[in-house]
């Protein structure tokens, strides 16, 4: 379907250029016709032949545009999808320990914007980026100066690499901004108990502070990147008519082969011209693809879905811990178990007695294998 849909791209960028040709040869014939005709009596009709290429185009156009669009979304819409699936997939797959290093509503920001983003960058904006790229490649191809291509294409191509970093940055910004909101939300009875509101509006507020400073970034980037394009444009305008004038004045150019030239170098100009724009959104899909994938990939130390492991015939309901030492991934330097050691015998009751952070809900999920600990555990 990409492959169809980046077809469909190619040749709608490469017919608009290519229309200028049909028109030059309208103005190189209505010129011959007015020169070899009289008042009153001049004859339209050996045009009517090219006139008919501008519908062929236009039919030709209309079906490539449609389908190019459409494929796109489509494919768009089926990758994203696809993309939320295997992200809710695989952090339902990640292990207790995972999730504790995780900020908290993180992960939903990230299913809900990154993954837009994602659709943004791999649906309508890569089909535009390379029609436009035909664009450009065609009208340069038609047009005779080419002196300003590698400039151009170079601001391209250090936008597209700039934004993706601050947008991965910035993403980043946003989803530790959410989580801080989301704790916030989920325990606002425990927020107002404790009057925590300025600390956590201030932690809110740096978090957005570093993302805001992240978009001045990129806006900067953006202003930088689109002011050298219209100088160069521009630049070339002038060029392609000083140069195109003194062809005509010496008679080695025809004046309708200048116009072509001129509007085959605007339209690959303009062309070039859209592509930052479209190539920003791809970095930016980019960049959070980055980090959703991260943990598509992501093989938990304690993989629920895996078929490998010790798998016994009976179980005998024996616990036995010898010498555990345990601590939580966040706090490596808070020894919860140290040299711990204990045996519950089958059908024994036993009941977990002491203070709080004396272990008890963590033997339990050391028992549920919420977490692995170091030392013999069976």
């Amino acid at each position: 379907m990409i492959g169809v849909a980046s077809t469909c791209s190619i040749g709608i960028g490469a017919l608009i250029p290519c229309a200028i040709l049909i028109l030059g040869d309208i103005l190189g014939g209505s010129a011959s016709i007015a020169m070899s005709g009289t008042a009153g009596s001049i004859d339209p009709s050996p045009l009517y032949p090219t006139i008919l290429k501008f519908v062929y185009f236009g039919i030709a156009m209309f079906f490539a545009g449609y389908s190019s669009q459409c494929l796109w979304v489509l494919a768009g819409e089926n990758q994203s999808r696809k993309i939320r699936e295997l992200y809710l997939r695989s952090i339902l797959r990640q292990d207790l320990g995972w999730f504790d290093m995780a900020e908290e509503g993180s992960l939903t920001t990230r299913l809900a914007q990154d993954t837009s983003l994602i659709q943004d960058g791999i649906s309508e904006k890569a089909g535009l980026c390379i029609q436009s790229c035909a664009q450009f490649l065609t009208g340069f191809v038609i047009a005779f100066v080419k002196a300003a291509v590698p400039l151009m294409a170079g601001v391209g191509i250090i936008m597209f690499g700039t934004l993706t970093k601050l947008t991965a940055r910035g993403q980043d910004a946003y989803a530790e901004a959410g989580g801080v909101a989301e704790q916030v939300i989920s325990g606002i009875r425990t927020i107002y108990s404790f009057s925590l509101q300025s600390r956590f509006a201030e932690k809110y507020d740096a978090k957005l502070e570093r993302a805001q400073a992240v978009d001045q970034s990129g806006g900067l980037i953006r202003g930088i990147g689109f002011g050298t394009f219209m100088l160069v444009m521009f630049s070339t305008y002038g060029l392609a008519f000083w140069y195109g004038s003194r062809l005509v004045l010496q008679d080695r150019m025809a004046g309708q082969d200048v116009l072509v030239t001129f509007m085959s170098l605007m339209m690959g100009s303009m062309a070039l011209m859209l592509i930052p724009s479209n190539l920003a959104a791809v970095g930016s899909a980019r960049g959070a693809a980055y980090k959703i994938y991260s943990t598509i990939d992501r093989i938990p130390v304690i993989d629920s879905l895996s078929n490998f492991g010790e798998k016994p015939e009976k179980l005998l309901g024996k616990i036995e811990f010898a010498n555990v030492n345990f601590h939580y991934p966040t706090r490596p330097d808070s020894k919860i178990f140290e040299n711990f050691s204990f045996t519950i015998e089958p059908g024994k009751t036993v009941a977990f007695v002491g203070p709080s952070g004396s272990g008890k809900s963590s033997t339990v999920q050391l028992i549920q294998r919420f977490y692995d600990p170091l030392g013999n555990f069976s």
